[in-house]
């Protein structure tokens, strides 16, 4: 993602967007998608102080678990032994790494698409997991927009589910997708949750706005000319609001708070309240706490 990069590039912006007629103590980040992602990352990093006043992120947020690799050691040694290198200690794998070409290390991945390399919490971009930021308000206090698309999962799941799935899909079908996400087989009983709950996506994780200005919103409306592309049941797709205009006699914006105030953008734009509240209750909630009454049920059996 380059993140030391952008920290840089930000950087350079301060010292010099007098030059280009801007406000160096005026400055907003936005992305989407990958981009966003890197926003909030950059909203928790210490490199990144006073050096943006606004932030926006569409569609990504490091809250998401696969963004922080949590294991970097054994993503490490796995990445090491493709590459033919010696993975017994981590001296042996960076003097390998170091002589090879960023090519080599790029088809690594292109050759192992499951292979999830991740943001690492390095002591210097980012000291500490984001769950305790998160939990703490360790970030920096800018106003926020963050948000996200209706059917944000429709372009992955018709990249990976089998063909027809748009017709029905049973439990025996989705379990081997589930597992692409939680591939030891020791996790099994987490997929199980999930296919309890879902065969029968959370939101962003944005908790109390910690003393700025937060803003979450919906994007509902499906650009016309893809409908005919896509099965009914799918609204908005990722991606979808980069082609939607803005304009005047817009509806009055309300600020995330306790109440889980949001936006809903369609054709006409909708206030509303904790947006999908019942699958983040699931995701934040429901599956840990089962999650860890059975780990501490699998604790007591063994001993």
């Amino acid at each position: 993602m380059g993140l030391l990069d952008q920290v840089e590039a930000l950087r350079w912006v301060q010292e010099h967007i007098h030059n280009f007629g801007g406000d160096s103590k005026s400055v907003t980040i936005f992305g989407e998608s990958a981009g966003g992602v890197s926003v909030s990352l950059l909203l928790h990093s210490p490199l990144s102080a006073g050096l943006f006043h606004h932030a926006i992120a569409e569609s990504g947020t490091a809250a998401m678990e696969p963004i922080i690799n949590s294991d970097p050691l054994s993503v490490a040694q796995m990445v090491a032994t493709i590459l033919g290198c010696n993975s017994n200690n981590t001296e042996q794998i960076a003097d390998c790494v170091e002589k090879l070409t960023a090519d080599d290390i790029v088809n690594v991945h292109k050759q192992n698409k499951m292979l999830r390399i991740g943001v690492t919490v390095d002591g210097h971009f980012l000291p500490k997991l984001l769950t305790e930021s998160f939990q703490n308000h360790e970030m920096h206090k800018v106003p926020f927009m963050t948000g996200t698309n209706t059917d944000e999962g429709w372009l992955l799941a018709n990249m990976m589910a089998p063909p027809g799935w748009v017709d029905g899909i049973d439990r025996d079908q989705v379990m081997p997708l589930l597992a692409l996400c939680y591939p030891d087989p020791k996790d099994q009983w987490i997929t199980e949750l999930i296919a309890d709950e879902y065969l029968g996506t959370s939101g962003d994780r944005i908790k109390n706005h910690a003393g700025v200005p937060v803003y979450l919103y919906e994007f509902q409306q499906t650009p016309s000319m893809l409908k005919k592309m896509r099965p009914s049941f799918v609204g908005s797709d990722h991606g979808d609001e980069l082609m939607s205009p803005n304009g005047a006699g817009l509806v009055q914006w309300p600020q995330y708070g306790p109440e889980g105030d949001y936006l809903g953008i369609g054709l006409e734009q909708v206030p509303g309240q904790h947006l999908k509240r019942d699958r983040f209750t699931f995701m934040t909630k429901i599956l840990p706490e089962k999650v860890r009454l059975v780990q501490e049920k699998i604790k007591h059996s063994e001993l």
